[in-house]
């Protein structure tokens, strides 16, 4: 919350720091666990899961981590790559989340590829169950007025976008956006 009010600006590296020491942390310990699969209990080995996703959700969605039990899935935003036909970022492109309000969401996208241009979907929502009104950045601004919208990023470009949103509004859907 303190990242989000601008008063922690070192929490988005500090986060995927932690995020990478728990990793390393995981992965010595199955290396260390030297038992055979018949003398190992299956029920819950996610004590030594090294898949860690809780940082990125915050950081890139805006959203509340899923938890081990998997609990539904609650974001500001939510990535598709429509070049490559799935959900999540095209390959070589970054995304924070730097502001959320009651009603606006402050993102950066960055495409890391110094040569190729990037194609984003930004969705409202994990389940594109917000509706983007307007977007925003200091060179642009377009009324949406739907669940998402496309952004394309030129090589070794970046764009800071606020996004006015009016949060659960549409019926939640599983569909990308090009169905």
């Amino acid at each position: 919350m303190r990242y989000l009010d601008g008063e922690d600006p070192g929490y988005p590296e500090a986060a995927l720091l932690a995020e990478l020491e728990s990793v390393r942390s995981k992965v010595a310990g199955m290396r260390a666990d030297h038992r055979s699969p018949d003398t190992t209990m299956s029920d819950d080995m996610n004590h030594l899961n090294p898949a860690t996703i809780g940082a990125l959700i915050q950081l890139m969605l805006g959203g509340i981590p899923t938890g081990r039990d998997v609990a539904t899935l609650h974001a500001c935003v939510r990535y598709f790559d429509p070049v490559r036909r799935r959900a999540g970022l095209p390959q070589q492109v970054a995304a924070l989340v730097e502001l959320i309000s009651e009603g606006e969401v402050t993102l950066q996208l960055v495409n890391l590829d110094p040569v190729e241009a990037k194609v984003v979907v930004v969705q409202g929502g994990a389940y594109a169950e917000h509706q983007i009104a307007l977007v925003r950045s200091t060179a642009v601004e377009a009324a949406v007025d739907h669940s998402h919208f496309t952004v394309r990023l030129a090589p070794g470009a970046g764009a800071r976008l606020t996004l006015t949103i009016r949060r659960y509004i549409n019926q939640p859907t599983f569909a990308f956006p090009w169905v």
